[in-house]
């Protein structure tokens, strides 16, 4: 739970300061930092909408700050990878990330080819 301390600091808050805007008790809010107890669930969504990241980050699951962009039908919009997909993918380096948008474009083209052979 340190990320939370880290993003409170980031914003030049005091413990008292976040627990206030939280609503919730400062010695709360230092177990949490701390390690004594976690965030239920409604906690976590509202420290992670505070902050704007996600409950992974906050729970250290992810090394992802930022949440997926959504379109305006709600979806999540990633440019066709999916969330999973997509924490992987933003560890590469960029000649990483080059290598994987090579190797999906030759696969793309691949089932394109399959897909015109069993058409026939």
């Amino acid at each position: 739970m340190n990320r939370i301390k880290e993003l409170r600091t980031s914003m030049s808050l005091n413990q008292s300061e976040l627990a206030k805007i939280l609503g919730i008790s400062q010695g709360t809010l230092s177990y949490w930092e701390n390690g004594v107890y976690e965030p239920d669930n409604k906690s976590l969504v509202t420290l992670a909408e505070y902050f704007n990241v996600t409950t992974d980050y906050l729970l250290g699951k992810s090394d992802v700050k930022t949440p997926p962009a959504h379109s305006a039908e709600g979806e999540v919009d990633l440019g066709g990878l999916n969330y999973a997909f997509y924490d992987a993918y933003s560890e590469l380096d960029e000649g990483r990330k080059k290598q994987l948008h090579d190797m999906a474009d030759w696969l793309r083209e691949q089932q394109r080819k399959q897909e015109g052979k069993s058409a026939t």
